[in-house]
């Protein structure tokens, strides 16, 4: 296995097993101590280490407690890995979203991309 299938396998196993199967203990073997959040999108207070994702994860679960997200294609060049991803969710109890958006009862599918 090459590396860059070395790390479309990992970010699957990001999605999958952490996010979907909500395995949060799995981001300390699959996120590198020294990685860094440069997606100023989705801001987290952690900037470096697995407690990104952690943190950005727990987030959205309390948001959207029910949320999957369902990835069909990865695409690596290097050490570069881009997901287009469709986000399920259906949201049946109001809150704060992480951007600050509130959501009532509103099912929703944005598409985005995670790189």
């Amino acid at each position: 296995m090459n590396q860059e299938d070395k790390n479309k396998t990992l970010v699957r196993s990001l999605i999958d097993d952490a996010f979907n199967q909500r395995n949060l203990s799995l981001l300390q073997e699959l996120l590198h101590p020294d990685f860094v959040n440069h997606n100023d999108l989705l801001p987290t207070q952690n900037k470096k280490g697995p407690q990104v994702f952690e943190e950005l994860y727990t987030k959205m679960f309390e948001s959207f407690p029910d949320i999957k997200i369902e990835n069909h294609l990865l695409i690596a060049k290097d050490d570069l890995v881009i997901m287009p991803a469709i986000p399920f969710v259906v949201r049946t109890t109001s809150g704060q979203l992480i951007l600050g958006r509130t959501y009532f009862g509103a099912a929703a599918a944005p598409q985005s991309t995670l790189l």
